[in-house]
């Protein structure tokens, strides 16, 4: 995985809590932002590694995942 893949990223020690409100007007959303619950941006790390690679992190580590910026119209083989 690289960077321009969109890698899973992750803010390390946030497994500690606390843990976040996933909801929106009282209905789940499955997400949260991270600037609106006190974490920088610029904590997070990416998760990065060869083909096949896998990441195994707590389940409350706050999570989630870059943008995929790959062009994969240039990327494919002829």
């Amino acid at each position: 995985m690289q960077p321009e893949n969109g890698p899973p990223m992750v803010y390390p020690g946030s497994h500690k809590g606390p843990v976040y409100n996933h909801h929106v007007d009282c209905v789940f959303a499955g997400a949260i932002l991270p600037e609106e619950n006190g974490l920088n941006p610029k904590d997070d790390v990416s998760l990065l590694g060869p083909a096949g690679s896998i990441s195994i992190h707590h389940g409350l580590i706050v999570q989630g995942s870059a943008l995929n910026t790959l062009n994969h119209a240039s990327s494919q083989a002829l």
